[in-house]
C-alpha cells in the first residue's frame, strides 16, 4: 500500500505551473491515480478536502477522478477527516520556495515581497485568507500568548499586517509551529463539500491527530469519531450510524490487510467502545475546541476496560498492529 497526500487540495497551489487547466488538486488526485493504474500499487490518498472556498465547488470532480482511476485499473481508496479544517506544521502554509530561509530564521527582502504578494492575492484566487489560519502552538515561548488566534487577529495584537505577523511567527519558531486551515471542505455555516466527501462508499474515517499539552490541541485528537457520530449521524442524517461505524472500524481495518480488527465477532480482538447514540458527540466545536467528548461511556481494549466516564483507568493494553 503506499499512503499518501495529494500535492494538491486546492484549485491552485504552489506545487504546479499555473496553466494549462485543469485545477491543480484535480491534477494531483489524476496523477495518483494514473500511477495507482500504471504500477498495480493499493493508494490510499491521505486526508483528502478542498482547501479555500473556490475550491468546493470541484468535490465532485475530484471523485469522479478517482472513479476514473479506479476504471482504469487502479485499487484507490482515500480517507476524510470529519472536520471542515485541516491542521498540520505551520511549513504547509509556504511555498518550498522559503522553506530553508524561514527553518534557518531568515529571510531575503525578495521572498518577502513574493510572500507579501502572495497573500494578497490568496483570497480572491482561493477563497482562504490568513483570518482563515488559526495558531495552535509554537516551540518559540513568544507566540505561546496566540495560541487559539488567527493570524488577523495576531497581526492587530502586534501592530502588523496578517502577513507579516505570520512571518514573524515562523521566523521565531523556524516554521516549528502547528497550524489549523479553516475553510477546508466547508465552514462552520456550509460544511456541503465535507458530506460529500464522506459519503463516497470509498471514504475511510480517520483522525491522525495526537493530543498535546501545549498551545490549543487539535480538535480532531479527541473529537474526530464523536463528531462523526454526533454530527454527520445523529444531527445532519449524512449516514447510518451502521455505516458510520464501519467507515471508522472495518473499512480501515480492510484497506490496511489487518485480520482481526474492526468487527464485533467470535475471536476477533475485544477493541469495544461502548457510547450512547442519543448523546455522543464531540464536546461543542469550535466554541470549546478542547472538550472531551460527550456519550461515551466505556472504551475496551484487548479486552482490558480502558476508560470509563472519561477517566483512563488502565494503559499498556493495546499492540502494534501492522509494521
Amino acid at each position: 500500500m503506499l499512503a499518501v497526500h495529494a500535492r494538491a487540495y486546492s484549485a491552485l497551489s504552489t506545487d504546479y505551473q499555473p496553466w494549462p487547466r485543469p485545477p491543480h488538486n484535480i491534477r494531483a488526485v489524476r496523477e495518483l491515480a494514473t500511477l495507482a493504474a500504471q504500477t498495480g500499487v493499493r493508494l490510499q490518498v491521505s486526508h483528502v478536502g478542498l482547501a479555500g472556498r473556490r475550491s468546493w465547488r470541484l468535490v465532485d470532480a475530484v471523485l469522479e477522478e478517482v472513479e476514473d482511476g479506479k476504471r482504469a485499473g487502479g485499487d484507490i481508496g482515500f480517507d476524510v477527516v470529519p472536520y471542515p479544517l485541516g491542521v498540520g506544521p505551520m511549513q504547509m502554509l509556504f511555498p518550498p520556495s522559503s522553506v530553508q530561509e524561514l527553518q534557518q530564521g531568515r529571510l531575503r527582502r525578495r521572498t518577502r515581497s513574493r510572500l507579501r504578494l502572495m497573500a494578497a492575492v490568496q483570497p480572491h484566487l482561493l477563497g482562504l485568507g490568513l483570518g482563515d489560519v488559526e495558531l495552535l502552538r509554537s516551540r518559540d515561548h513568544r507566540a505561546a500568548e496566540f495560541a487559539g488566534l488567527d493570524f488577523t487577529q495576531i497581526g492587530r495584537q502586534l501592530g502588523k499586517s496578517p502577513i507579516d505577523a505570520q512571518i514573524t511567527v515562523a521566523l521565531q519558531s523556524r516554521l516549528g509551529a502547528a497550524v489549523a486551515l479553516c475553510g477546508f471542505s466547508g465552514d462552520e455555516t456550509d460544511e456541503g463539500p465535507l458530506e460529500a466527501l464522506l459519503t463516497h462508499r470509498d471514504a475511510a474515517v480517520v483522525s491522525n491527530a495526537a493530543s498535546s499539552a501545549e498551545g490549543v490541541p487539535n480538535p480532531t485528537a479527541n473529537g474526530a469519531f464523536p463528531r462523526l457520530l454526533g454530527r454527520f449521524v445523529r444531527q445532519r442524517r449524512t449516514l447510518t450510524l451502521e455505516e458510520a461505524v464501519r467507515r471508522a472500524t472495518a473499512l480501515p481495518a480492510e484497506r490496511l490487510g489487518v485480520p482481526g480488527i474492526g468487527r464485533i465477532t467470535e475471536g476477533a480482538r475485544a477493541d469495544l467502545v461502548i457510547l450512547d447514540p442519543a448523546t455522543v458527540d464531540d464536546g461543542g466545536w469550535p466554541k470549546r475546541p478542547a472538550g472531551p467528548p460527550r456519550g461515551i461511556h466505556t472504551v475496551i481494549v484487548g479486552g482490558r476496560v480502558a476508560a470509563q466516564r472519561g477517566t483512563v483507568v488502565s494503559v499498556g493494553n493495546g499492540r502494534l498492529l501492522h509494521s
